[in-house]
């Protein structure tokens, strides 16, 4: 007799899409990689740029700091830089003046020839530095920045403590790309009385005195200020770097 409860084998249908999945065509694999493609494209580039943006702001900061120090501790010893040299601008009391500013940086090395490279501005144009960094005035330090130097006014300690004696030149990296003022290519002022300013600092508010000018004449150089204060640089965005100041922090 036949078990009406149980069905045969035989009379039960196979099921249905056991171990099958629709697999991907060719084509729809090539236009995801496609996508993928374009999207790290355009992505990974600004990544980067965001990246070495962050690590210069980090280098810059890193160097400010030393040069503070070193100040401190020089005018602890020697009190303000009009005493520590006579008032001639001449190569002895540029290298005086040097040696005490100096004096407590540590592990620094002294470099004589061949110091820094040829340099552009943010136009592509080369940089004509003349005696802004006389090698003679360098030092490297262990990571790599090479610090320059040169002191024209001595003298000008009469004109205010804001004053610069003169600048001083910093390229985070040495020898090493991409050689641009701006990008790796900054200012300092050794003042008579403020210690160790950025250049294209904001000492006055709402005054672009020393940014306007200075940019032309430095070709990006003096952009030292506003990189440490807010920490970015949207300059870098502007074709024309002359227009981006204090007040008008804007590529238009």
């Amino acid at each position: 007799m036949k078990n009406v409860y149980t069905r045969s084998f035989e009379s039960t249908p196979p099921p249905r899409n056991i171990g099958y999945s629709r697999a991907f065509t060719l084509a729809e694999v090539l236009i995801t990689l496609g996508i993928i493609g374009v999207v790290v494209a355009l992505t990974i580039p600004t990544l980067i740029s965001k990246y070495q943006e962050k690590q210069t702001i980090v280098k810059l900061k890193k160097v400010y700091s030393i040069l503070q120090n070193a100040y401190t501790a020089a005018e602890a010893e020697y009190d303000k830089p009009r005493y520590w040299s006579t008032p001639d601008y001449t190569e002895e009391n540029n290298i005086i003046i040097w040696e005490i500013l100096t004096k407590n940086i540590s592990n620094k090395k002294k470099c004589n020839k061949n110091c820094f490279p040829t340099y552009k501005n943010l136009k592509g144009q080369t940089l004509s530095l003349g005696g802004d960094i006389p090698n003679y005035l360098t030092i490297v330090l262990p990571d790599g920045a090479v610090l320059s130097a040169n002191f024209p006014w001595q003298t000008r300690y009469v004109a205010g403590d804001r004053f610069p004696v003169g600048p001083i030149t910093v390229d985070l990296n040495g020898l090493k790309g991409p050689n641009i003022a701006g990008k790796d290519y900054f200012r300092f002022w050794l003042t008579h009385g403020k210690g160790i300013l950025p250049c294209g600092a904001q000492i006055y508010p709402d005054d672009d005195t020393w940014v306007i000018g200075m940019q032309s004449g430095n070709n990006g150089s003096c952009f030292t200020g506003w990189v440490l204060q807010n920490e970015n640089m949207d300059y870098l965005k502007c074709k024309d770097f002359t227009k981006f100041t204090w007040s008008h922090p804007s590529c238009d």
